[in-house]
């Protein structure tokens, strides 16, 4: 099989073949021959489009290591002799 061939069969496997929903075929070659491979979809669903999310600044948590210490002395200044 040619590799325009597989392309083929794989692009009429994922128009039309009845388990379309929960596979995705796409086209390989090993030592020079192509074929047509079958993958689960993930989900079992149809094949996913990838995006991305922006959810906006994430708050910082809090500072568990305050500054404002006895003495007023920060805890990496401490002794440092």
């Amino acid at each position: 099989m040619t590799r325009d061939e597989a392309q083929a069969e794989a692009a009429t496997l994922n128009a039309e073949h009845p388990d379309r929903d929960r596979f995705h075929w796409f086209v390989r070659e090993v030592d020079g021959d192509w074929s047509v491979a079958r993958v689960p979809s993930p989900g079992g669903s149809a094949p996913q489009h990838l995006t991305t999310s922006h959810p906006g600044k994430q708050p910082s948590p809090p500072d568990d290591h305050p500054t404002d210490l006895p003495g007023g002395v920060p805890p990496w200044a401490a002794g440092g002799g």
